[in-house]
């Protein structure tokens, strides 16, 4: 953005979406030319639906399903805001510091669970990351300094590599491979489908914040500092955090989520398409 104009932006965002769209586009070219396809006389909403029947009769993936909601709402806040609020205290150059220190935490943590391969009990990481999660998202709101800022990306990036690969590998030992297309396409509609909404409802909120007034104690300085503005952005900081936090803790509380690897795998649905035979 210092560099050019905002249609520049748009546009590279443009070429990457219609680079997308047709290798997609390429790919189901072949594999109706190759007669790959065993769905062909199963509708796209019927095996839907069969992906949903299976998520509704499983409460552990639901509540795993719920708690990755919730998170991905408080990363879209937290996405959509950090730009206005670094602005207000730092150019455009810091901003692309952090943002760029965000993404190192995502190369660190995706490098540390190669290393690793993650938790025993995948779960905690899962909850127990996103404790940590949470944790930074709030220490970001209550505390938003440059340094606490770029401290708090690098640590959100560095959490999400982690839990995502615990999430998928719960995922992939929990659904039969003959549903995983249907299931795994139906949790990625409903998981990521908030992300609009919460860039929205955080956008209406921090401006609803604006006029907030209310006595911080001296621990919270920094957050005495900010104008208007950008302390409701603060507050959205914080409110996404604690609601993170709290779906991590209810998780450990709901037994279902808590033990849903020793849940053993369900049976493909009576009716399910068949995967194609080798």
């Amino acid at each position: 953005m210092s560099a050019t104009s905002l249609g520049t932006v748009v546009l590279i965002d443009f070429i990457s979406f219609l680079a997308a769209i047709t290798t997609l586009s390429l790919i189901r070219s072949l594999l109706a030319g190759s007669g790959a396809s065993s769905d062909a006389g199963t509708s796209a909403l019927q095996q839907a639906l069969e992906g949903w029947n299976y998520l509704k009769e499983r409460r552990g993936l639901l509540g795993l399903l719920t708690f990755s909601v919730i998170t991905n709402c408080s990363l879209s806040a937290m996405q959509v805001l950090l730009p206005p609020l670094v602005l207000d205290i730092a150019n455009p150059a810091v901003l692309a510091g952090l943002l760029s220190t965000g993404g190192l935490g995502l190369l660190v943590g995706s490098v540390v669970m190669t290393a690793w391969g993650g938790p025993k009990n995948r779960i905690h990481g899962v909850l127990g990351v996103g404790i940590g999660l949470g944790t930074v998202v709030v220490l970001a709101g209550l505390f938003p300094t440059l340094r606490m800022l770029g401290y708090c990306t690098f640590m959100a990036g560095f959490c999400i590599p982690i839990m995502d690969a615990s999430s998928q590998a719960i995922w992939q030992g929990q659904v039969p491979a003959a549903l995983r297309g249907r299931v795994f396409a139906m949790r990625g509609m409903i998981a990521w489908s908030v992300q609009p909404l919460a860039y929205l409802a955080a956008g209406v909120t921090a401006d609803h914040l604006d006029g907030v007034s209310f006595s911080i104690p001296a621990l919270f300085g920094p957050l005495e500092q900010l104008d208007a503005r950008s302390r409701g952005i603060a507050l959205c900081f914080i409110a996404a955090g604690l609601l993170t936090l709290i779906a991590a803790v209810r998780g450990y509380s709901a037994r279902h989520v808590r033990e849903v690897e020793e849940m053993p795998p369900g049976p493909t649905l009576t009716g399910a398409v068949s995967p194609p035979s080798r």
